[in-house]
């Protein structure tokens, strides 16, 4: 049995999960859509899963992280719609995405990967000095907060 080639590439390590603790989400009640998308520096989509004990034991995770995965490769099978997107973004996972249809599951991912794109480029457009009240502390660099 040959695999199908992923239509994109997977985060691997954890500084690549924690990196995108800050970035913009999207909410629904099977999961959690967090990342940057349509960044001008990456060519292709980079993602990964996360399924926490929380959602139940291992064998429940696990299919919880092989319905996504397909619900995304299934998402992302229309080249065009693929081709719209490049950054990176990370999957958190909720106990619901185990009973969830998965017609919505596909639908969901897709809004999702469209909202990010928007959040992202309203991101974009705020410069730097220009922080969004509330945002105060909220993207400084560890060694800033340091004393030494």
């Amino acid at each position: 049995m040959t695999r199908e080639l992923q239509p994109y590439s997977m985060l691997a390590k954890r500084p690549e999960f924690l990196a995108l603790r800050t970035a913009p989400r999207f909410r629904t009640v099977s999961f959690v859509l967090q990342g940057v998308v349509n960044s001008d520096g990456e060519k292709g989509l980079k993602g990964g899963f996360t399924v926490t004990r929380k959602c139940g034991k291992a064998v429940e995770r696990n299919r919880i992280k092989r319905r996504l995965r397909h619900a995304l490769a299934t998402a992302l099978a229309d080249p065009a719609f693929r081709r719209r997107f490049n950054g990176r973004f990370a999957v958190v996972a909720r106990r619901k995405a185990l009973y969830e249809p998965f017609g919505k599951l596909v639908a969901d991912l897709r809004k999702g990967l469209e909202e990010l794109a928007l959040k992202s480029a309203r991101i974009k457009a705020i410069p730097a000095d220009n922080k969004a009240p509330g945002d105060e502390g909220r993207h400084q660099l560890k060694s800033e907060n340091s004393d030494g």
